[in-house]
């Protein structure tokens, strides 16, 4: 009698303790949809509105197709952030990134701002890392004709010439609109690559999408 009794408070437990299990696993799965949603919204709006049907990479000019998801992956692109997301959850104090979009509604917001998103190559977007943007000197070029150049020992990334203004009107921005730190050597530098590549007609096209879309409107892009 006695073992059937345990036998049935063992079976109640492991059942309550299975039940536990599927609400907290469905609670994270929540704050998990919760959490990614802003950012998915800003990527749809990427592919769909920013580069509706085609576009090209910033770090090496790489066309590619946004018809489809499938071409967009068969090209091998996705979505850069220029200002990295793991400075800005050191800079908040909320985590590691996954932390910080399940606990943080500014680090949601900041993740989403598309003036701070750009489309790379795959290979090029690891290689950069969260690297810090400067120059590297006589480093050779790792992606071919592509002129991006990346030094691992200094952890520094030296984008094309012709794409520094672009990067430094992000990274700007972001310290601006957000308050976020830029070391003092980096903020000199980002405004001297702003001063030599002014915007084009493609980057004031982009922001005037994003600010359309999103309500924000990046001050270091003049018309």
């Amino acid at each position: 009698m006695r073992y059937k009794k345990m036998t049935t408070l063992m079976m109640g437990l492991c059942i309550l303790a299975y039940m536990l299990y599927q609400h907290g696993y469905a609670d994270n799965r929540k704050t998990q949809r919760i959490s990614n949603k802003e950012y998915r919204q800003a990527l749809r709006i990427l592919w769909v509105k920013v580069y509706a049907n085609h576009g090209t990479t910033l770090y090496c000019d790489k066309p590619f197709s946004t018809k489809s998801r499938k071409a967009r992956q068969k090209a091998q692109v996705n979505a850069e952030h220029i200002f990295p997301m793991s400075w800005v959850a050191k800079d908040l104090g909320c985590g590691t990134r996954k932390q910080c979009q399940a606990n943080s509604a500014k680090f949601r917001r900041i993740e989403a701002d598309l003036h701070n998103i750009y489309p790379a190559q795959i290979n090029v977007n690891k290689a950069r890392s969260n690297y810090r943007f400067g120059e590297v000197p006589g480093e050779p070029r790792q992606f071919g004709a592509c002129d991006f150049e990346v030094s691992d020992n200094m952890r520094v990334a030296e984008p094309a010439a012709s794409k520094r203004g672009k990067i430094a009107r992000a990274m700007l921005y972001m310290a601006d609109q957000y308050g976020l730190s830029l070391h003092k050597k980096s903020e000199k530098l980002l405004k001297k690559w702003h001063r030599q590549a002014p915007p084009d007609r493609e980057e004031k096209r982009r922001a005037a999408i994003i600010a359309r879309e999103q309500g924000r409107v990046n001050h270091w892009i003049r018309d």
